[in-house]
């Protein structure tokens, strides 16, 4: 729902209005939107680059310590928050050389089955039908239910998955994200004070202080991002300013000498007017003397 900008009362309609809503749906909690974006907003989000998962986990839990220990920061989070259990089965070579198995016969008994051959083809009014045989699908409980699973050896015995492999526990991400080849892992936080730019050129000092692989890099954005994209786009027009400003006095004398010398006393002469006028006068002894200090 939206309210034109010169609504009067609108605190009052707005709390009536989340009044009603709470009537019809009691579950929850209802409030107001936050809309705020662009440069007066309060988003912060910062980018960890790396190989590997492994090597980025210790700079974000660095970084967000850094956070957490910061006033000026909020509702911390990283798209790491959110793991699941993972089992890792690795392969014992020895004692899969002992019983003539190999790493890829536990992968092939463990591996769900993705496609069904074809046993044989009916023929039908011209059409050919392909006939397939129902197996069913193996379905695991726990990790006990996996290891347990038997492999065929070529030498007439079974042999446990557990007796050939070691299970290593785990987490791993909801969601792994990738970017120029890279994996990223990005932390988000709330900013609380005002002064957006000062507190996240703050934390990018102490994070390029921290201690980190040389493949793993940090990226600022969210607001971080805009102020510099702001800064760096005031910083080509002021470019092109000059250079304008430079084209028309060189047309106006006819020479580019004269021009560059005025342009290159304009940063002096504005310095001189600060010093000239800038400081403001202070009153002598005398009622009818003035006297500027230069």
């Amino acid at each position: 729902m939206q309210f034109k900008s010169d609504t009067k009362n609108f605190a009052d309609k707005k709390e009536a209005i989340l009044g009603e809503l709470h009537k019809v749906v009691p579950e929850g909690e209802w409030s107001e939107m936050d809309m705020g974006g662009g440069i007066g907003g309060s988003g912060f989000s910062l980018s960890v680059y790396g190989d590997s998962l492994e090597q980025i986990k210790p700079v974000v839990d660095q970084v967000v310590d850094l956070m957490n220990q910061d006033k000026a920061f909020e509702k911390v989070d990283t798209s790491l928050s959110k793991t699941y259990e993972q089992y890792t089965i690795v392969a014992d070579q020895a004692k899969l050389s002992k019983y003539g198995l190999t790493a890829g016969q536990i992968a092939m008994a463990l591996m769900p089955a993705r496609e069904q051959p074809v046993l044989t083809t009916v023929k039908e009014d011209s059409k050919t039908y392909n006939v397939y045989v129902q197996a069913d699908t193996a379905e695991y409980g726990t990790i006990n239910d996996v290891i347990d699973t038997k492999l065929q050896s070529p030498l007439g015995v079974e042999v446990p998955v557990r007796d050939v492999t070691k299970v290593e526990k785990g987490e791993s991400p909801n969601s792994i994200a990738r970017e120029n080849g890279k994996m990223v892992v990005t932390v988000s936080a709330e900013i609380t004070e005002k002064d957006v730019a000062k507190v996240s050129s703050n934390l990018q000092k102490k994070v390029d202080g921290l201690e980190k692989p040389a493949s793993v890099q940090v990226k600022f954005g969210g607001v971080t991002e805009q102020i510099n994209e702001t800064f760096t786009q005031l910083g080509l027009a002021m470019l092109a300013a000059i250079a304008i400003v430079y084209l028309v006095l060189v047309l106006t004398f006819g020479g580019g000498l004269a021009p560059f010398a005025i342009m290159f006393a304009l940063p002096f002469a504005v310095m001189a007017a600060s010093s000239l006028f800038g400081l403001p006068a202070k009153r002598s002894a005398s009622p009818r003397s003035w006297v500027r200090l230069c």
